[in-house]
This record gives C-alpha cells, structure tokens and sequence, in this order.
C-alpha cells in the first residue's frame, strides 16, 4: 500500500514478496515516461518499506509500479502542493 494518498512531500510504500527476488520500483507519469525510480535490485522474501520524496514532483497523478519476474503491480497515486 501507499500512504499518505495523496502525498504531500513523501509517501511511505508497502509490499510484501511471497520469495526472495530482484524488484524494480518505479513512479511514472499520466504520458507513460519514468519520472523517477525508488528502489531496484534483490530482496528478501516478506515485507518491504520504501520512501517516496515527491519535493521534485509537479502536482498532479501518477502510477507507481512493483515489478518482479511474475508480475507487475501498479497504484494510483496523486502529488499536492
């Protein structure tokens, strides 16, 4: 999960893998480009934390998106000021 949503200056992001495994982390934009990538490489199996800063982010939508070798997740969240 994502918390706060929507975000103010930072967002605090949740998941939980079910085996060790490499993760990319990414936040992209309403237009599909990558605005900016939080976490990437392996992890453990089990619960995962991950700061997102949102100072450099214009206010609007984005997406972030967990990918591993399985799967894809992707969340909704919004940046104000």
């Amino acid at each position: 999960g994502i918390s706060p949503n929507p975000v103010y200056n930072q967002a605090v992001i949740n998941y939980v893998l079910s085996k060790p495994e490499n993760i990319v982390l990414k936040v992209y934009g309403l237009d599909g480009r990558l605005v900016k990538l939080i976490a990437k490489g392996y992890k453990d199996k089990g619960w995962h934390k991950e700061v997102l800063l949102t100072k450099n982010l214009p206010n609007g939508t984005y997406f972030v998106m967990l990918e591993t070798l399985d799967s894809q997740i992707i969340r909704p969240i919004t940046v104000l000021r």
